[in-house]
């Protein structure tokens, strides 16, 4: 099977691995491609480098469109030449069997391609960007667009997935879908973590992993250890920086700001940690919290749709609620978890969320399942 990949729009493995998740998404395409014989076309927003990159990293193919059109500081202008690339490659990808975009945004050239070439789309999903844009408080031109854009791609995709039993149910209620049956629930996977250290061994520390913008909803975690004594550590970057960084001081929290880390190593430095906290205000299906909970972290997460579809309060990990949202005036909600709960209770918590990891998460698995979804289409496209 040859399938052509199309990148989210602006992105590119150069900007996979600026971001440190180069290593963890390839390795799905090396083994898919070793384990059911598919050939993998990736189609960039990027330049060389890509090409010098996959060198690297794997047998694949890499279509770097900076190396084909000249590049604009507008993104306007990038979006309307992201709209010539299939008529430029619609002869040198005519032996594709299946196109694949990795995310709403940029799926407007697969659904470009699929009309030229004649070929199944399918559209995989890690959030939904309306939802996105209006909880980002995007413009009302963008919020609409992003409607529209996924109202135009559900018409003419072959399959549609999502990560989340909720964007599900927003999908089904919120679009015209002629045919249902093409959305499917497709949520996140992780590599197995199996060198993990026994609980005791590990630090007492809290690590979070995320963009430090407003999303993430980093001040109330970071006002809710006020000389708690804990201290923590945060993977990631962004424009808060400065200001997470004052009210640290101002709450008497011991926070580290750790920065941006290769998925590779961030897996080994989780197996380090006693507790990962996700307080965020929204999200799609998060990998974080999946990876925490392989590396055999207690994961606590505030108590939104899309985080508690993963984790089952004292099941397989901890639930709280944000006082913002829902009232509340117990900031030290998380401390009295982190502070109160027996360590049997732990263990068996600990353990709960490994299995639900083996049994529901791993890569191999959904490997398996979209290597079925792409026959499936092209199949039912054949006959």
């Amino acid at each position: 099977m040859n399938v052509l990949v199309i990148f989210s729009f602006k992105n590119s493995f150069f900007t996979w691995q600026k971001v440190g998740n180069l290593d963890r998404e390839i390795e799905f395409y090396n083994h898919f491609s070793k384990t059911y014989k598919a050939n993998f076309t990736f189609l960039t927003y990027g330049d060389r480098r890509d090409k010098e990159i996959l060198n690297e990293i794997g047998q694949h193919t890499v279509i770097p469109i900076y190396e084909l059109i000249k590049k604009s500081k507008y993104k306007i202008i990038n979006i309307i030449k992201s709209f010539y690339l299939p008529f430029l490659l619609r002869k040198k990808l005519k032996n594709i069997d299946v196109i694949k975009c990795v995310q709403l945004n940029g799926s407007w050239v697969g659904v470009i391609f699929k009309l030229l070439l004649r070929k199944p789309l399918y559209v995989k999903t890690g959030y939904d960007a309306y939802i996105f844009s209006k909880k980002e408080k995007k413009t009302k031109i963008k919020i609409l667009l992003f409607y529209l854009l996924t109202q135009f791609v559900l018409v003419f995709t072959n399959m549609y997935t999502v990560a989340s039993i909720h964007d599900l149910n927003f999908i089904e209620k919120k679009y015209l879908i002629k045919n249902p049956k093409k959305i499917f629930l497709r949520p996140n996977w992780v590599l197995s973590n199996k060198n993990n250290k026994s609980f005791s061994e590990r630090k007492k520390q809290i690590i979070t992993i995320g963009r430090l913008a407003n999303q993430k909803n980093y001040p109330f975690l970071i006002t809710a250890l006020g000389g708690s004594g804990y201290t923590l550590d945060i993977v990631g970057s962004g424009e808060l920086k400065d200001e997470l960084e004052a009210l640290a001081i101002k709450s008497n929290t011991k926070v580290n700001f750790l920065g941006n880390i290769n998925n590779n190593e961030l897996i080994q430095t989780l197996r380090n940690y006693k507790f990962f906290i996700l307080p965020s205000f929204f999200e799609g299906n998060p990998k974080v919290v999946l990876e925490a909970m392989a590396a055999g972290c207690i994961v606590l997460v505030s108590s939104i749709p899309n985080n508690t579809e993963i984790i089952k309060d004292r099941k397989n990990g901890y639930v709280f609620s944000i006082s913002k949202i829902l009232k509340r005036t117990n900031e030290k909600e998380i401390v009295e978890i982190l502070n109160t709960v027996s360590q049997s209770e732990l263990e068996k918590v600990r353990q709960n969320s490994l299995n639900d990891i083996e049994n529901k998460y791993l890569m191999q698995k959904w490997c398996e399942v979209e290597n079925e979804d792409l026959i499936s289409i092209v199949y039912s496209r054949a006959g």
